[in-house]
């Protein structure tokens, strides 16, 4: 290429330029932009066909005083233009910002998947239908965050960005940004914080009493104890710091928050955490902001992970069971280097002192864990080492740590049919932070998310990898839901499950309202954990109730209704009679020799102390 085309020619782009400019103004951009069409003509690039590398290149070359704003030029002169932007810069996201911006670009592919659409690049038709289903069926700012993610990708691929490109786009851009200033409601009606941030707060103040302790110091400074220093802002750096290495400045940026708050609403008089030096601190760690690669577990980094196995040698076990180990195996190696000891060439007594100590303070279930996740590490790891976990002192211990500590497994409360009556009856009531469309929406996908896991006796992980593809609606208005694989199914033999006509109501009434992702509820499993848990607190019932309440709830009201053995293993997938056993027990005991004798003879019970000895007598 020798000249430009006339679109790209000074004059021209001159002519775009806003006639208040002051004359210098106008001068720097012509000159800023002159240097570019230089640089295309020398390296023989289309100023209409730069690729962003091409502008990077550009800059590079550029007296360091002068490459941000004659970028900021070249780049304000393309946005005149029309078009793709490639000298466009694009701040970059935090680790959380990421992680939503990818969420809202998989629901826009998947909506186009649906619709046989091109996501990349958009058709405007279809991305101005989008955005009004999504500002209709979530809300207006989120239809306008989810435009700003399908742009920054579209400007990523050096496309022209929809926004500029695409006039109904435009429009409904504006008839959307409209809706947001004609609402003037608060987004939140009531400063009433809400359960999740209470138990994050919670949580989160427990680890660092614990982090505390772990040093010897107190984290209330207002209330001393024998033997403790009171911690101080340089305690709270050292600690943010660590939490920043194994995860990210947005996760220190969260303690820093809920620590801050925490104090302030206990009303103590000293809080370490507000002073400058832990605030210097923080911004210290958002300068030197360094996530964890993509795809990697900030808690799982090899140099956290002492010698655990990677790659191919535990795929025989689940994921969450890999998860599981890999936590109790760190726990067991932290252990050993505050022992000075090797994690791979500890003895049977010491691993027998280390179970006494968990036994403790945790329950037997997780004491046994301990066992398996480090005889399993060793067998993989170290098959050639001796395996203290597989030595008889180790098995005698654990047998005399049960006789001492051991008591019936606990198990969360029942969500009967009357309790999910309860639920049904104030679902769909707004909470103090509410508006009623939310209230709706959330009801409305809480009513259908437990409905399922009650008919279809889902466990937590099942019912959060549930698509709609896995489900299918009957004649009868009933539904058949497949499960994939699941806890006790890992070869993925699969299993179909029914769902009564109105839970499949519901779920048609959230497909409705809530826009379609790559699951049915879009839920993590932590997520619809505290989701049941709220339900049923807002219902006003009872006890602790989780995410196997409706399972445990659902085989007790089949135990009620004389449901055989064999039909109930066989409703909630279990390969023995100790499971459902366990769940029923009581229900089993109503119904046990004792209990049928005196069913069918109700006045023996009834008989009078004389009448007894009477017919004792004879």
């Amino acid at each position: 290429m020798t000249s430009p085309d006339l679109r790209y020619e000074t004059d021209h782009v001159a002519s775009l330029l806003p006639q208040g400019l002051s004359k210098e103004l106008r001068s720097r951009y012509c000159k800023s932009w002159n240097g570019w069409l230089a640089w295309c003509q020398e390296h023989k690039v289309h100023p209409g066909e730069a690729e962003r590398s091409a502008v990077a290149r550009f800059a590079a070359q550029l007296p360091a005083v002068s490459r941000e704003y004659i970028q900021r030029d070249v780049a304000t002169i393309y946005f005149k233009l029309g078009g793709a932007n490639p000298a466009r810069r694009i701040r970059p996201l935090t680790p959380d910002g990421a992680q939503k911006n990818q969420r809202r670009w998989n629901a826009w592919v998947t909506w186009c998947e649906l619709h046989s659409a091109a996501p990349l690049p958009a058709d405007a038709d279809q991305l101005a239908a989008y955005l009004d289903e999504a500002a209709r069926k979530k809300s207006p700012r989120y239809a306008v965050r989810v435009l700003a993610t399908i742009s920054r990708t579209h400007i990523e691929h050096n496309l022209p960005d929809p926004q500029r490109a695409a006039p109904a786009v435009a429009r409904k851009i504006a008839d959307i940004k409209a809706a947001i200033d004609q609402d003037t409601k608060p987004r939140r009606a009531s400063p009433v914080p809400s359960p999740c941030s209470v138990r994050r707060d919670e949580g989160i103040w427990r680890r660092w009493s614990k982090w505390c302790a772990s040093r010897g110091k107190n984290p209330m400074p207002d209330k001393p104890e024998d033997g403790l220093k009171s911690v101080g802002p340089e305690d709270v750096v050292d600690f943010l710091t660590e939490k920043w290495r194994t995860g990210s400045y947005d996760y220190a940026r969260i303690l820093y928050r809920s620590l801050k708050n925490t104090y302030g609403s206990n009303g103590a008089e000293q809080n370490p955490v507000d002073y400058d030096l832990v605030r210097k601190a923080l911004g210290a760690l958002k300068q030197d902001l360094s996530p964890p690669a993509e795809g990697d577990d900030p808690a799982a980094l090899p140099e956290d992970d002492y010698g655990f196995p990677d790659g191919d040698a535990l795929q025989h076990l689940a994921v969450s069971s890999r998860n599981s180990y890999r936590s109790y195996w760190r726990t067991w190696s932290q252990w050993c280097v505050g022992q000075e000891i090797d994690p791979f060439g500890a003895t049977p007594e010491q691993l027998a002192r280390f179970l006494g100590e968990e036994a403790d303070r945790l329950e037997m279930k997780s004491v046994e864990l301990y066992v398996a996740a480090i005889g399993c590490v060793y067998e993989v790891a170290a098959p050639d080492t001796k395996n203290p976990a597989r030595d008889l002192l180790v098995a005698r211990k654990m047998k005399a740590l049960k006789v001492l500590h051991g008591k019936p497994p606990s198990q969360v409360t029942a969500l009967t049919a009357e309790g999910f009556a309860s639920i049904q009856a104030t679902a769909k009531r707004p909470r103090p932070w509410e508006t009623k469309h939310e209230a709706l929406v959330r009801g409305t996908t809480d009513l259908a998310m437990i409905g399922i896991m009650r008919d279809a006796m889902l466990r937590i992980s099942e019912s959060a990898a549930l698509t709609w593809d896995d489900l299918e609606e009957e004649e009868d208005g009933s539904g058949r839901v497949y499960i994939v694989r699941s806890k006790t199914d890992q070869e993925g033999e699969g299993a179909v499950l029914y769902v009564s006509p109105q839970t499949m109501e519901w779920l048609k009434q959230m497909r409705e309202l809530v826009m379609e992702g790559p699951t049915i509820f879009g839920l993590a499993r932590n997520a619809i954990y505290r989701r049941i848990k709220d339900a049923a607190e807002y219902a006003g019932l009872e006890g602790r109730y989780g995410g196997h309440s409706m399972r445990i709830g659902m085989a007790q009201d089949l135990a009620r209704a004389n449901t055989s053995m064999p039909l109930l293993m066989q409703a909630g997938r279990w390969k023995s009679p100790a499971g459902p056993t366990r769940y029923i027990r009581k229900i089993a005991a109503g119904h046990n020799a004792v209990a049928q004798w005196y069913e069918q003879h109700p006045g023996r019970a009834l008989l009078e102390p004389d009448e007894e000895e009477s017919e004792a007598a004879a």
